[in-house]
Formats: structure tokens, C-alpha cells, sequence
């Protein structure tokens, strides 16, 4: 019988949970153990586990507090700081924006800290299970037990609201004064109401207090201390109540329940049963919970996706307080978690008013439904014309105007009768019309690929505005909504969102492809307007026009998304995406926009702390930080300058900026980040600092030093006079070697032609070109550092070679067949730099390179030899050479003791061996 009740209840939880969120999980370090979750007022989320305070950003959970002896027994958040009870007794205040603690309360009793209400650092309340309540005022201690007024020393939990104090213990609810005095007020007993003795977790919701006992009720305890008690739909160990605006949200041993319009339905898990241990709500409107095994849950409570068990809805209607769907298979009305059939009508559009709802069909007409369903009024045809499919219905006071694929028809409204008077055509035309609103006796109707139309219905005026301010197009018009301030918002099949002001239209920076179109907008209740397209669900704030847009982190598929889906109620918002259907909680949503902090100031990889002026040699300057957007991380891009660096913004995702050999001078850095690209709606952090001169910098120190190195210099000049002949002939060849280098480095004709191919590149293929461009200059720079040595390592020399080589491809375009077999001992072995660039560069001096006749090159080590060789191809107008290559190389060779190279000069080819050093 125990299983039997067992799967009756894992049953019953599964159909209850007809509204859930999308849910997301952050795995954790398995050493983070979490047993409290708080956020702060810049948005960050932050988890206590039993020893350590984490900022967590929705990516990682950085410990920023730790005690070593103690244990965190509670966290809450008092004026921006976080206040830590512990096992000790101790209360310590921790600022998480400069990560700076300050004690409280020492250890006296080494009593834990169980729970605490903290007005200010004098003036606290703490409790003790098992020990009872400490009440400090102004500073002064005294301590309540079960002999100086408790009706229990096992209290369990302590808020304050209205002037009072609620004591949860298990013998009921304590009420006290806030002066404390008498220390009684009122005890709340089973005999008031309460659904058991044994009261665990207390909070403030609505405006009212509301408490849990230990397994299974939640109860409501009005201004009058009526009581009033919801069940869970099954017996369990209530883990703690907290308030998510609209829900009350209910973590237990099975699952996190949400109480909402006087009903308990179950968010978490969707299937079976999982512990809930702990949860919190962000001002993002997500919910975070925790139910151990390192698994951070994460789901928008602003966004919930219903259970239909019907798709393709292409009509949605709140009527008569229920939720009316419609599609291609009938008309259906949503009671509970269940879904009714009310007509087998294939339906396009639906419009409800207080009494009535009139449904559009597909080529069936028009038919009118009461309160109770009943069907009372089927229209086919009117104006002469049958079997219409209708587009849109609007009703506008005691009249109704239909659009169908013929026009838009005015009818009479009364008593669910429809009375048609006269088609709108003559007026504004046979055009396709989407949608319909009305503001000041005017209608505005949205247009199929041409604008808006706007009708004076007292004097049948036309205005029709098809393009915007710019002269662009603005297409089709799906969908129409006034705001607050009565201004005109509409989609725009071309531009995406238009704000039609003072008569003149003006486009909505918005992110639209083509495919990716507008399909409904409506005003919600807070003043924001909601905009529906296939791939995301955009919130815009009228006033600012920020934009927040939604995806995958509520669940959102790129699906359909059909005309005018949305409808609303007194609570929240209704639309189809993808054939689900989503609800909107606008009061959620109390974050609108990304806030970002400055983490750490590193200096030559040292944390800097307060400091801002910096010493010359402390120029590498490393900043980190964070932006706050835990709905969405992954969409925050940051935006930086440095101001005395750079001369623009610069755009990033990475969370860290270095700025390697500043010079000296003043400088400040600016910060600010983004989840939609719009960066000059955001507000700026900054950090300034300067770097200031050594002393020896100063003009007069230089002076002197300069003196004094000149001296030295003379005296060192005329000691190693002798030394200096010595080597005079070594030297000689040396700077003609680097005298060679820098000819064939800045060899006129070479840099002529990368110049031109350069400049090919740049109108054929620009991401081409600045790949030629790089490989230049790396291969410049490194013939600059390479060109000064008398010998480099293989590898090095190979490094050269290979850009030389993708330089003269990029050139010579596939006429070139350059093959090089160097592999082994690339660090053992050394040889003259350049020397394989010079010899590949002869070779294509001396002969012909051709698409049709491709050069080939082989370079081919052999144990402690390189042989060069190239195919002969004489030019024409071949000139004689100079031998100066041949002979540059022979000089390096002798330089440093090599054998010189040797040279086989056959007709059909030309091969070259080179004698490698061993790096000593």
C-alpha cells in the first residue's frame, strides 16, 4: 500500500506542473558544499557553502570570504552588505563590493547563530535553536529563553514586518513588539489555525506574513492574524518559502512548489523527485536552486511555458478568464492543465470582448461564442461575398471591423449579433490588412507590403505612410500597439520596429534578418513593449529604448511564429512560439540592463590594492572585470578605453584588458558592458591612475649621466684601441654581412613586387591581403632579429625560409614549386641566417617562373647537410650575374669556420650542399 500511495503521489505531481520554467545548470566545484544563496544590488549571485562566500556571475563561482575556525550558519543581505551569523556566535559584515569585513558581534557564548534580523550593527535580533533569542538594542545584550518569556528555546526562524516581530519555534508562532517590551504580544497556536505546532521558515509576501511547518502546509497569517493554510499536494520536509514576486516559492524534500492565485502547482523537477535544499530569486526574474550534487539550477520565472497538448496555434484569447486557443483543427479553451475541444472550425484569428468572443475561420466565416461556449451567431458571407477567410478581427465599442482576404468589413456588435454596414475598400482600398487599432476616432490598420493606413472615421481622411523619415520602406505591418504615452509602435517587415511620432516614422535599431520578422507586439502592464519574431522574444523599454532580447535561456526554439499570437490578462501575457504557448510575468522583471565591476588592478602580475600612482618600471598594467547579466552571460560583450592610450572604444568578450610598457603620464581606464551591442545607453566604471618619472628621468639627471657616459666612453675607447685592431678584419665582415642583409631586406625590386601583389590582393580578396600583409611582417621582423647573429639554429633559419615562401606564392600564384624536407635536429644544428632565403631567391632571379612552367625547389636535409637544387630555367634577356649572393654566402660560411659551400652547376640544373654546424 506504501508504494501504491508512493506512485499515486510521483502521478499527481506530474500533472500539476502545467507552467514551469526553462531550467539550466551550472556545475559547481565539488568542494562548494551551498547552504544559502543571496544576490547583491548589482546583480551578482552569491553562495555560502559552509565556510566561504562565492560571487557567482552565472559562469564561475570565485571565493571572495572564507573563515578558517568557524562555520557559516546564515547569510542575509542588510543595505548592500552581507551580515554572517556563525557557529561561534560571531556576526560578521561583509561589503562584496570592496570585499572588506567588519565584526559585529565577538564571540561571548559560542553560541551558533541559527537565524537573525539585523536593523543596524547596535540593533539585532539573533537566535540559537535549542538556547533561545538574543535581542541587542542600542548596543545592550539580553537574552530570552523558555523561563524570561518564550514559549520554546527551539526557534527556528525570525522576521520582522508591520512594526512586529514573528518568532517561528515548535510550539507555534511568538508575536512581539518591536520595542521588545511586554516581550509577548500574541502566541499563534493550532487552536488560531495553524497547521501544526512545529513552524519552520517564515517570510513576507504580498504584504503579509506567511509561514511553513515542517512537513507539508503553507499558511497565510493576515494584518487581523487570520490564518489561512494551503496543503502541498504531498507529505514533506518543507527546506524554506521565499517570495518571487507573483509566486510564493516553496522548496521541499520532493521538489520547489510555487503558490500562486491561491493554488500550490509544482516547477522543479518537471519528472519524478528531486530535493530541493535551497533557492533565491535575482531581480532578472530567475530562480536559482540548489539540490546538491554541485548542481546549480537556474529558470525565468518572468517567462513559463504551458502545457497544451494541441500545436500550430495560430489564434490565442483570454475570454471570459480562460485561455481560448484556436488552429487549424478547431477552437479549444484551456481549463487547468487540460484542454477542451469547443469546434472542429479551421481557425485564423480570434477577438473577445466582455460577453462575447468572435472567432475567425478559414473560408467558414465568422462565429460569435458566450461566456458559456455556446455557439450563437455563424456568419459565411456578408457584403455579397462567401466563403471568406478571415485576418483579423478588431471591436471598437459597439462596432466590429473584419479584414479577410477581400477587404475590411464593418459590422454592428450587439448582443453577440454581427450586422454588417459597408466595406471599407472604397475607402482604403482591397489591400491585406494584418492588424487593426484605434486611438481618437482613428483607425490604424497595418498593411500587407505597404505601411500603415491611417482612417479618420468621422471624415473618412486617408494617410498612408509606406515609407520612414530616411525614405526607406517599411513594408508589411503585422502588428500594432499604442504605449503608455499613446505613441504608435509597429512591426516592420523591412526595418523591423517602428515608433510612429507626431505622424512621421522612425525605425527601432533592431537586430533583423529577413527571414527573422516581426510578428506581434503589444504594450505590457509595467509600460515596456513586448515584440515576438521566430528567433527571439524582445522586451523594449519606451523610454530609452533599450532592448532585451530572449532565446535559449527561456527555453526558445527558432520556431513559427504566427500574426498577432498574444493576448493578456490582469497578471501576465500570453503568446505562442513554436507552437508552445509562453506566459509573460512583467512584474518579474525588475533588472533591465547589464551592470559591470572593476575586479583587481594587477601590476607587473602583483595586485596593486588602493594604490593609483604607479612608479615608472610598474607599467604593465593588467585590469580584470565582471558584468552582471545572469540570464545570460554568454551575451555580455564589454567595451574599454583607456583614455591617454587609446583613441577609441574597443569591443570585447574576454574579462580581462593588459597594458604592457605604458609610458608615463595620467590615465583613466573606462569600463562599460552590454547584452544587446548598444553600449551608449550603459553606464561607464572607470578607474584612474597615474605613472609617474624616476628621478633619473628628470633632464638635468640625464645630462649628467650622458657627461659622464661620455668620459667613460673616451676612456673605454682609447683602452681597447689596440684590442680593437685586432679584430678590426673580423668586424669588417661582420658589418658587411649585416650591410648585405639589410640590402636584401630592403631590396627595392623585391619590395616592389610584394607591393603590387599586394595591392591585387586588396581588390580581390581583403582578408587575403591582411594575411600577405602579416606575413611580411613577421618575415621582416624576423630578419631583423636573425640577420645581426653569426649563426641560428635550424629550426629558426626554417622559420624564415617558410615565410619567405608564402610570401612568393602569394606572388607567383601557383607558379612556384617549393618542397622543403627539414626535419630533424632543428635545435642541434645551426647554420648563417638567410642563407636558404637568399639561395631561393636567386633561383627565382636567374630563371623563368610561369603558371604553364612552374619553378620547382627542393630543399632536402641530409643528416648534417641541406642540399638546395632548382630545375634551370634560363630568362631570355638573362643578364650575367653578379655572384654577389654566391659570394655573401661563401663569406659567412668562412666567418664561422664552416666548410664552404659546394656548388653543382650542371646544365639541366643548378644544386648547392651546405655543410651544418653542430650548436655547441
Amino acid at each position: 500500500m506504501k508504494w501504491i500511495s508512493f506512485f499515486i503521489s510521483i502521478f499527481y505531481l506530474s500533472v500539476v506542473s502545467s507552467q514551469t520554467p526553462n531550467w539550466q545548470i551550472s556545475t559547481l566545484n565539488p568542494s562548494i558544499d551551498i547552504v544559502g544563496i543571496e544576490h547583491d544590488s548589482l546583480g551578482f549571485l552569491w553562495i555560502s557553502d559552509h565556510s566561504s562566500l562565492y560571487r557567482f556571475d552565472g559562469v564561475d563561482a570565485i571565493q571572495k570570504f572564507r573563515f578558517d575556525d568557524e562555520l557559516i550558519t546564515e547569510l542575509v543581505m542588510n543595505s548592500g552588505q552581507f551580515v554572517i551569523g556563525t557557529s561561534t556566535g560571531r556576526i560578521v559584515s561583509f561589503n562584496p563590493y570592496t570585499n572588506t569585513d567588519v565584526v559585529i558581534k565577538e564571540v561571548t557564548d559560542s553560541l551558533p547563530i541559527t537565524s537573525l534580523y539585523l536593523h543596524d550593527r547596535y540593533n539585532y535580533i539573533t537566535l540559537s535553536y535549542g538556547f533561545g533569542m538574543e535581542v541587542v538594542t542600542d548596543g545592550k545584550s539580553e537574552h530570552y529563553d523558555d523561563e524570561t518569556g518564550l514559549i520554546s528555546n527551539e526557534v527556528y526562524d525570525i522576521i520582522y514586518h508591520n512594526h512586529q516581530y514573528y518568532l517561528a519555534t515548535d510550539q507555534g508562532i511568538q508575536i512581539f513588539d518591536a520595542d521588545m517590551k511586554p516581550i509577548t504580544k500574541s502566541i499563534l497556536t493550532k487552536t488560531d489555525g495553524l497547521s501544526d505546532l512545529v513552524i519552520t521558515n517564515l517570510a513576507v509576501y504580498q504584504d503579509q506574513v506567511w509561514y511553513t511547518d515542517y512537513n507539508r502546509n503553507v499558511g497565510l497569517i493576515d494584518k487581523q492574524n487570520r490564518i489561512t493554510n494551503y496543503n502541498l499536494p504531498i507529505t514533506t520536509k518543507i527546506n524554506s518559502i521565499t517570495n518571487c514576486n507573483a509566486n510564493l516559492l516553496i522548496a521541499t524534500d520532493v521538489g520547489l512548489y510555487q503558490l500562486q492565485n491561491q493554488s500550490i502547482s509544482r516547477l522543479f523537477p518537471s519528472q519524478g523527485i528531486e530535493k530541493v535544499l535551497v533557492s533565491e530569486t535575482d531581480e532578472e526574474g530567475n530562480i536559482w536552486l540548489y539540490s546538491g550534487e554541485e548542481k546549480l539550477y537556474r529558470g525565468s520565472m518572468c517567462f513559463q511555458k504551458l502545457d497544451t497538448k494541441i500545436g500550430n496555434i495560430r489564434a490565442i484569447s483570454v475570454f471570459n478568464e480562460q485561455l481560448m486557443l484556436g488552429n487549424e483543427e478547431g477552437l479549444f479553451v484551456r481549463e487547468g492543465s487540460n484542454v477542451r475541444r469547443v469546434s472542429s472550425d479551421n481557425i485564423t484569428h480570434l477577438a473577445a470582448s466582455q460577453d462575447y468572443i468572435i472567432v475567425g475561420t478559414f473560408s467558414k466565416g465568422i462565429k460569435v461564442y458566450d461566456r458559456k461556449l455556446s455557439l450563437i451567431s455563424d456568419l459565411d458571407q456578408w457584403s455579397n461575398i462567401k466563403n471568406q477567410s478571415v485576418l483579423h478581427i478588431y471591436i471598437y465599442q459597439e462596432f466590429a471591423f473584419i479584414s479577410s482576404l477581400s477587404g475590411v468589413t464593418k459590422f454592428t456588435f450587439s448582443d453577440g449579433v454581427l450586422t454588417p454596414l459597408n466595406s471599407l475598400n472604397s475607402i482604403i482600398g482591397s489591400a491585406y490588412i494584418y492588424t487593426i487599432e484605434e486611438k481618437e476616432n482613428k483607425l490604424y490598420l497595418g498593411t500587407d507590403r505597404n505601411g500603415l493606413i491611417i482612417w479618420e472615421m468621422s471624415g473618412d481622411g486617408i494617410q498612408e505612410i509606406n515609407t520612414f523619415e530616411n525614405g526607406e520602406k517599411i513594408g508589411s505591418v503585422y502588428s500594432l500597439t499604442f504605449d503608455k504615452t499613446g505613441d504608435l509602435w509597429f512591426t516592420s517587415s523591412k526595418k523591423g520596429i517602428g515608433q510612429l511620432l507626431e505622424n512621421t516614422p522612425a525605425a527601432l535599431e533592431t537586430y533583423q534578418a529577413e527571414t527573422d520578422e516581426y510578428t506581434a507586439i503589444k504594450t505590457l502592464s509595467d509600460g515596456n513593449v513586448i515584440a515576438i519574431r521566430s528567433n527571439s522574444i524582445d522586451l523594449i523599454n519606451t523610454k530609452d529604448l533599450h532592448i532585451i532580447h530572449f532565446d535559449k535561456e527561456i527555453g526558445l526554439k527558432n520556431g513559427q511564429a504566427f500574426l498577432n499570437t498574444i493576448t493578456f490578462d490582469k497578471e501576465q501575457i500570453y503568446f505562442v512560439h513554436d507552437q508552445s504557448i509562453f506566459t509573460y510575468f512583467p512584474a518579474c522583471f525588475t533588472k533591465t540592463r547589464p551592470e559591470v565591476i572593476i575586479d583587481k588592478v594587477l601590476v607587473n602580475l602583483a595586485e596593486v590594492g588602493d594604490r593609483n600612482v604607479l612608479d615608472q618600471n610598474e607599467n604593465n598594467i593588467e585590469i580584470s572585470y565582471t558584468g552582471s547579466w545572469l540570464k545570460s552571460p554568454a551575451k555580455l560583450l564589454y567595451q574599454y578605453k583607456l583614455q591617454g592610450f587609446d583613441e577609441d572604444w574597443r569591443v570585447t568578450k574576454d574579462r580581462s584588458v593588459a597594458f604592457p610598457k605604458l609610458s608615463p603620464g595620467k590615465y583613466e581606464f573606462n569600463l562599460r558592458t552590454s547584452e544587446n551591442e548598444y553600449f551608449d545607453q550603459e553606464s561607464t566604471v572607470s578607474y584612474k591612475f597615474e605613472i609617474r618619472k624616476h628621478f633619473y628621468n628628470l633632464w638635468w639627471v640625464r645630462s649628467l649621466g650622458l657627461c659622464c657616459l661620455l668620459f667613460l666612453s673616451w676612456k673605454f675607447i682609447k683602452i681597447r684601441e689596440s684590442r680593437k685592431r685586432e679584430k678590426q678584419a673580423l668586424e669588417k665582415l661582420s658589418i658587411e654581412n649585416q650591410l648585405i642583409n639589410l640590402k636584401n631586406q630592403l631590396n627595392p625590386h623585391f619590395l616592389f613586387n610584394a607591393f603590387n601583389s599586394l595591392v591585387g590582393l586588396i581588390e580581390e580578396d581583403k582578408d587575403r591581403s591582411i594575411i600577405f600583409v602579416e606575413r611580411i611582417t613577421d618575415f621582416y621582423r624576423n630578419m631583423l632579429e636573425y640577420g645581426k647573429e653569426n649563426l641560428i639554429v635550424l629550426k629558426k633559419e626554417k622559420t624564415i625560409l617558410e615565410q619567405y615562401v608564402d610570401i612568393l606564392k602569394t606572388r607567383f600564384n601557383g607558379q612556384l614549386d617549393i618542397r622543403i624536407h627539414i626535419s630533424q635536429d632543428l635545435e642541434k644544428l645551426q647554420i648563417p641566417p638567410l642563407t636558404l632565403q637568399l639561395l631561393v631567391e636567386n633561383a627565382v632571379k636567374h630563371n623563368v617562373v610561369s603558371t604553364k612552367n612552374p619553378l620547382r625547389i627542393d630543399i632536402t636535409q641530409v643528416g648534417e647537410k641541406l642540399i638546395v637544387r632548382n630545375d634551370k630555367k634560363k630568362l631570355m634577356s638573362a643578364s650575367p650575374g653578379t655572384k654577389t649572393g654566391i659570394e655573401n654566402i661563401n663569406k659567412r660560411f668562412e666567418l664561422v669556420n664552416l666548410p664552404l659551400p659546394i656548388i653543382d652547376n650542371n646544365p639541366e640544373y643548378f644544386e648547392v650542399t651546405l655543410q651544418l654546424k653542430i650548436k655547441e
